[in-house]
């Protein structure tokens, strides 16, 4: 037998089994559970996306707001004064000492939530992951956010 013969006999059979092996894929629906799949995984990470834009944008305005609190607080910190000079002046008593206010205090909330919804996304990841159902810990999770609303 040549080489020629063998190889497209070889490739012959090949071909035939890798048809039949698509056939059962498709005949079974394993397409249409990997599409789905894959719709899921996509839509998954596009609410993660959006959630984290967000999550970020609420923390920029909460530090936005902590900023000018703390502007309208003591006029000397709106960068004409570094850190160093404003304690200083606050301890020999000539600047106000800027306790924490509201607007700091907010980001300080806002940065908690960041992090909860983080662990909200960790617990839908492993539930994905290792195929179990986390309602308990969700459910505990989405107290904590109401919680500090």
């Amino acid at each position: 037998a040549s080489f020629g013969r063998q190889a497209s006999v070889i490739f012959g059979a090949t071909f035939l089994i890798g048809a039949a092996m698509e056939a059962f894929m498709i005949k079974t629906g394993f397409y249409d559970v990997a599409t789905r799949k894959e719709a899921e995984r996509r839509a998954m990470l596009q609410w993660e996306i959006e959630q984290a834009t967000r999550v970020r944008e609420a923390r920029e305005q909460s530090e936005d707001a902590a900023a000018a609190e703390v502007a309208k607080e003591n006029p000397f910190k709106r960068g004409i004064m570094d850190d160093a000079k404003v304690r200083l002046l606050q301890g020999i008593g000539l600047l106000p000492s800027t306790s924490t206010s509201s607007a700091q205090a907010a980001a300080k909330r806002e940065k908690s939530r960041e992090e909860l919804v983080g662990a909200l996304m960790k617990l839908r990841r492993r539930e994905r992951a290792e195929g179990v159902q986390l309602d308990a810990e969700k459910a505990d999770v989405k107290k904590q956010m109401k919680q500090l609303a």
